[in-house]
């Protein structure tokens, strides 16, 4: 764990306020001694520091941090707090046991002793004052941010067992579900992966008409308003479309849908924003790119029949890009589709747990058996801020009547543990899991 980054920041403007009190007119000479006869800076500015000092931010893999030297260190504080620590740059200096900067047009002086960070104001006077500002450690992913990021997870049997949700973030493994938004997978966690792909067909279908997945029915007229089943409508209240170019805004105001089976509704709120990019024919504009965005993101909220919340969700998306494999046709083996994002958020708001996935590609292509193929690399986020990453090993394959009929997915963790998960046939999306290559049996499910 690091501490807040900001520290450096607040301390040195309490510093810069201190420095202010003081003499203005110093000496061209500081030669370091102020370090080994300043008293520590009074109260309340101490306190504030020293709550500061406890405060912690994301967790790091330490392994990957280095321990910058002082040097680095003056030079990061000078180009991030010039006012406190203007150039031109000093020359660095040694006193004793500290190595040191000192800034005359403050007088403020930062030191370096061992791996401890002190500065101190005031610093060619009578009365200087020295602030404890932490060990060079805690600048490490200020100064060096590319070396920082979330922790590997790990997976172990154990997780399985006390929660599927964290080892199913992309898949709907251990858990006889019915569908993305059943109660039972709400209470686990919801199935991330299974809502990606989800997400992704209602990504492409922006720009699909009726008829086939890549052509697209936009014009230079906007599309009508689109009514719930149960209230609520789709609109786009913002739309331009020149030269087979539509950027538009869709925007979702308590649309309703309802299941004619169970009597469940789901209202959907929020916008996205996207530009859909066709080819004009004879048969009308194909589709040879649709980008997506959506900051915010989109919410979802299902109830049951008593109108009883079941599940809640905002699903948010960057630069999430779909092209078309054969435009205006069927994507192939050789020529697939091909679905990107940065990231896609998933917040589940039950459980106040959020899923992640970065670098997220899917592609995909029509079998010469009517099936599907279906191949996803990405890196996922625990709810914790933990990391994995996944790949198919062997591709989803569903058949003509879109079943599932194969696949495996691998999780790879921290210290190369893995999680398997082996696509189970049949018409929703499950799997059977192996975790370090021990068979999962004792989570629902598991061993169907």
């Amino acid at each position: 764990m690091v501490p807040n980054p900001s520290l450096f920041g607040i301390t040195a403007i309490a510093a810069l306020l201190v420095a202010a009190c003081g003499s203005s007119d110093s000496p061209p000479a500081f030669n370091g001694s102020a370090f080994s006869q300043a008293k520590a800076l009074e109260q309340p500015q101490g306190a504030a520091i020293s709550t500061l000092k406890s405060t912690v931010g994301l967790s790091v893999s330490l392994a990957n941090v280095r321990m910058p030297t002082a040097d680095e260190l003056f030079n990061w504080a000078e180009s991030t707090y010039p006012v406190v620590l203007p150039g031109p740059r000093p020359p660095t200096l040694t006193y004793e046991t500290y190595t040191f900067r000192y800034y005359a047009s403050t007088n403020v002086a930062l030191g370096v002793n061992g791996t401890s960070v002190v500065g101190l104001v005031n610093a060619l006077s009578n009365n200087p004052q020295w602030v404890a500002l932490g060990d060079l450690a805690d600048y490490s992913c200020s100064i060096f941010p590319e070396t920082c990021g979330p922790a590997p997870a790990t997976f172990d049997v154990a997780a399985v067992n006390n929660g599927s949700a964290e080892l199913a973030s992309f898949l709907t493994v251990c858990s006889p579900v019915s569908g993305l938004s059943s109660a039972n997978n709400t209470a686990s966690g919801s199935a991330s992966f299974e809502r990606a792909i989800h997400a992704a067909m209602a990504a492409r279908s922006l720009g699909s008409g009726s008829g086939s997945r890549s052509m697209a029915t936009y014009t230079s007229t906007p599309p009508a308003d689109k009514l719930g089943s149960c209230g609520g409508r789709i609109s786009f209240p913002d739309y331009t479309h020149a030269n087979g170019v539509t950027t538009a805004t869709r925007v979702f105001d308590n649309y309703c849908t309802q299941d004619s089976d169970t009597g469940s509704k789901t209202y959907y709120n929020g916008r996205m924003s996207f530009t859909n990019r066709a080819t004009p024919t004879a048969n009308g504009p194909i589709t040879t790119q649709l980008a997506a965005h959506s900051a915010d993101g989109i919410s979802m909220e299902k109830k049951n029949a008593a109108g009883a919340v079941v599940d809640s969700q905002t699903v948010r998306f960057t630069n999430y890009v779909y092209t078309p494999g054969v435009p205006g046709g069927d994507a192939t083996a050789n020529q697939p589709d091909r679905l990107q994002a940065d990231e896609i958020a998933v917040v589940n708001r039950l459980t106040q747990k959020t899923y992640r996935q970065t670098n997220y590609t899917m592609t995909t292509f029509k079998r010469t058996d009517g099936g599907e193929q279906i191949s996803i690399t990405g890196r996922g986020y625990r709810s914790n801020g933990q990391y994995f990453d996944l790949t198919t090993t062997a591709p989803i394959i569903t058949n003509d009547s879109g079943d599932y009929v194969s696949g495996i997915v691998t999780m790879t963790g921290a210290a190369n543990s893995t999680s398997v998960a082996t696509i189970v046939p049949g018409s929703k999306l499950q799997a059977a899991m192996t975790v370090n290559g021990e068979a999962v049996t004792s989570a629902p499910a598991c061993n169907p």
